[in-house]
């Protein structure tokens, strides 16, 4: 997430994957200082793993959703 206006998007994809056991969620925010306000306390309240967005950045998903078109860009994905 990148600041609070991505971070409100997450109410409107979570309950649609929330009790999907074959689903592991977590959340990721970028740092930059002058968006970030708000937007930890945030996650926090989805009551999701948050790891650094460098180690996020390093991790291999099978599947992301993202809230910005760039920070999907960034996601390791892993091979079929």
């Amino acid at each position: 997430m990148h600041n609070v206006t991505s971070a409100t998007r997450l109410p409107d994809v979570l309950p649609l994957i929330h009790g999907d056991l074959r689903v592991q969620m977590f959340a990721t925010c970028t740092g930059s200082p002058p968006f970030l306000a708000g937007v930890p306390e945030l996650l926090a309240e989805a009551g999701l793993p948050m790891p650094p967005w460098e180690q996020a950045e390093e991790t291999e998903f099978d599947l992301a959703i993202a809230t910005r078109a760039t920070a999907a860009n960034r996601a390791q994905f892993a091979a079929s």
